[in-house]
């Protein structure tokens, strides 16, 4: 038994798109969709404003199928509306690190599942304050959209989590997991140091669109 997965390998839209539209993901920038009149969420350890990391449209058929597929009921896109797998974290480091470590205890990032408008709204007051402080505060990513998603590797798990699983290397090599942002696949395992400061240098890890 290989435990092998389909992964899917991000295709960007043009640099000049910054908002999410029938696109199927938008990460970092300061866009975040929010339902109307919700607040601005921010960090429950040290009250700075949320970072948006990772917004995927689960409305879009952009958006892999097989993903949509674990989101009950989302929105049809064609009702100005979609339904979000979203990820906000607190930028700053004392509270983001432990964050991505998958840690509970700081309660410094949100993931969620919401039907939001994908028409903005001129900001509110309290909006535009919190857009300009993430802006210009530690750890904001300039937006990236992801257009559509392409089939990458199917891929078989780490050597690290095969335990009596004994893939040749023959095998190994054609169906080892690629790292990076992708969509299912299995996880890359290694130093765990090291992983986090990819993780830092790229802005985005597996574990938030990765799906086991």
């Amino acid at each position: 038994m290989h435990f092998l997965k389909q992964s899917f390998i991000p295709v960007p839209a043009s640099p000049s798109q910054k908002a999410l539209g029938d696109c199927s993901m938008l990460i970092g920038g300061a866009t975040m969709y929010l339902k109307p009149d919700e607040p601005w969420p921010t960090c429950a350890t040290c009250s700075h404003p949320l970072v948006p990391l990772v917004q995927l449209n689960a409305s879009s058929e952009a958006t892999p199928a097989a993903s949509r597929a674990f989101i009950p009921t989302p929105t049809p896109l064609a009702e100005n509306h979609a339904t979000m797998v979203q990820l906000f974290v607190c930028p700053k480091e004392l509270c983001y690190c432990p964050s991505v470590g998958y840690s509970s205890d700081t309660c410094s990032w949100l993931v969620r599942i919401a039907t939001v408008p994908l028409i903005l709204p001129v900001d509110a007051p309290h909006l535009a304050e919190a857009k300009t402080k993430i802006e210009r505060g530690p750890g904001f990513l300039p937006a990236r959209v992801v257009e559509i998603w392409a089939a990458g590797k199917v891929e078989t798990l780490d050597r690290e989590c095969q335990g009596g699983q004994h893939d040749s290397d023959e095998f190994y090599a054609a169906h080892e997991p690629e790292p990076g942002l992708k969509l299912f696949g299995n996880t890359v395992r290694g130093n765990s140091s090291a992983r986090m400061k990819d993780a830092l240098d790229l802005g985005v890890t597996n574990f938030p669109v990765h799906a086991s």
